[in-house]
């Protein structure tokens, strides 16, 4: 939603990079959204988030994974898909070990509207749903 805003100013597809998706993605605004997508998530087919489990395949030959987690908001009407992988071994040889990146599309006409780096976006969307669990924790002892 927050990453949307921005894109939808711009045309064509857009790239944005580990550094561009954090200068634009803020915790105050992820923090809400966050809220929002569980609590609508939590509602099942009726909250209007479809989000399949992942598929994930094995790649025996580099000892790696590769994953794909897509997604859809009707409320937001966003259609987006993180792809990541995971290959272990790198570690040995200096590189990271997961790669990841989100594309985003039109919901209305399948387009694709941006290629973003995934581990920023990953990072600060798990703390953001640590800090509203945490928030709905605290409501409901109190």
């Amino acid at each position: 939603m927050i990453l949307t805003l921005v894109i939808d100013k711009m045309e064509g597809v857009i790239s944005l990079s580990a550094e561009q998706v954090q200068s634009v993605l803020l915790m105050e605004v992820l923090i809400p959204a966050m809220e929002k997508g569980l609590a609508e998530f939590s509602k099942g087919p009726d909250g209007g988030i479809v989000q399949p489990v992942r598929t994930s395949l094995t790649v025996e030959k580099s000892d790696g994974f590769f994953g794909v987690m897509p997604a859809y908001s009707a409320s937001d009407d966003t259609l987006a898909c993180k792809i990541v992988t995971f290959f272990p071994s790198n570690t040995k040889l200096g590189m990271p070990s997961h790669h990841a990146q989100i594309l985003l599309y039109d919901a209305r006409y399948g387009k694709l509207k941006a290629f973003m780096d995934g581990e920023v976006i990953t990072g600060m969307r798990t703390a953001a749903a640590s800090a509203a669990a945490t928030k709905a924790f605290i409501l409901l002892v109190n």
